[in-house]
């Protein structure tokens, strides 16, 4: 008898559970949800929200129904327009403990649709698409190592296809992507070097072009050596008549006479070599050879050679710090900072600017 009515309890307990649960809708749809059984889940839900309709558990776990189903666009939407209504946007506002726990829920939310999301999409063929959701998942969590990780895995790989199909820039590009990620200290390092290595080959490759054309018109006037690839030619400066040849003292006041022609004229050539702007072209130092020196009559003459490849290195650094100069400017503009108070202007007469006496400033 003691059995039969402890039985009987259990079955009553069973059937009186049961019943509440039926009864209760929201239960029915966390138990779905905490299982991802997407239709059981919607049906419950769509209970609650018919008796009210701004609830906002039932919109959150309803936002969770449709990544079930990969409807990511619309769990986008649904708890975009859930952190909207809740005002979370605002990072200076203070908020109370239940929204505050509200506000995790739906970070968490947003971390594990576009971690979902973007494991869904096949980077080779949704490239842009692929990179859009990872990004929007950074947002959320810019530390999470999923999504870092794959981004840059797709970087470098899209870094590679780029070189294959000779694209050096847009590989470049794709590596330079890289560096923005927290990447490994491995990978960051080679990614620079490939992006530095790729974008100064493209210089160098432009540059030969150019002087491809140049070649035969300057070996005709003796001024291009196609053996050992240099450049020569002479530069011509007038003297007092009383410097002499055969005096080395005289020969050397003749070369720093002539020290500002001699620069002014490798400008020239490495503007005309390069397509380097003028500006930029005098402040190049590649090395120089100089060779015959004539000194007589008021004139002194002396042939000067620079190796191509001297005058391509030289270019190339002063672009990479035009370019890094340029770079900071536009920064500066866009970031403009009051000068400091105690900043004095240079006594009049002076020229704060200037370079230190006996020097060119072009050192």
């Amino acid at each position: 008898m003691r059995l039969l009515r402890v039985g009987t309890l259990f079955v009553v307990f069973c059937i009186a559970i049961s019943l509440g649960c039926k009864e209760d809708p929201m239960g029915r749809a966390r138990a779905a949800h905490a299982t991802e059984r997407a239709d059981e889940a919607e049906a419950a839900l769509k209970e609650v929200l018919a008796q009210s309709p701004k609830d906002f558990e039932a919109r959150r776990l309803m936002a969770d129904v449709h990544r079930f189903r990969g409807q990511f666009e619309k769990t986008e939407a649904e708890l975009e327009a859930l952190w909207k209504e809740k005002g979370f946007a605002d990072d200076t506002k203070e908020f109370p403990p239940q929204e505050r726990a509200y506000r995790d829920l739906l970070e968490n939310q947003f971390n594990e649709l576009y971690s979902r999301w973007s494991t869904a999409l096949d980077p080779a063929k949704e490239p842009d698409k692929f990179e859009k959701v990872v990004h929007a998942g950074l947002v959320w969590n810019k530390k999470s190592a999923t999504l870092n990780r794959i981004l840059v895995d797709h970087y470098l790989a899209r870094a590679d296809a780029l070189q294959q199909e000779g694209k050096k820039l847009e590989a470049a590009a794709a590596y330079d992507q890289v560096l923005q990620l927290r990447a490994m200290p491995a990978q960051r390092k080679d990614a620079q070097a490939e992006a530095d290595s790729l974008r100064k080959a493209v210089f160098v490759d432009e540059i030969n072009a150019k002087f491809a054309a140049m070649k035969a018109e300057l070996a005709t006037a003796g001024q291009w050596d196609e053996e050992s690839k240099t450049l020569t030619f002479v530069v011509e400066f007038p003297v007092s008549k009383r410097l002499k040849q055969k005096k080395e003292a005289d020969l050397a006041t003749a070369r720093k006479e002539a020290t500002g022609a001699i620069r002014s004229t490798i400008a020239t050539w490495v503007a005309k070599v390069t397509g380097l702007a003028p500006e930029l072209a005098a402040m190049t130092a590649p090395a120089v050879g100089s060779g015959d020196e004539k000194l007589g009559g008021g004139k002194y003459a002396v042939s000067v050679s620079m190796k191509l490849e001297d005058v391509i290195e030289a270019a190339y650094v002063v672009k990479l710090k035009a370019d890094a100069a340029a770079k900071k400017a536009a920064a500066d503009a866009a970031n403009p900072t009051d000068p400091p108070a105690d900043t004095e202007e240079p006594p009049a007469g002076t020229n704060a600017g200037a370079a230190p006496a006996g020097t060119t400033g072009t050192e």
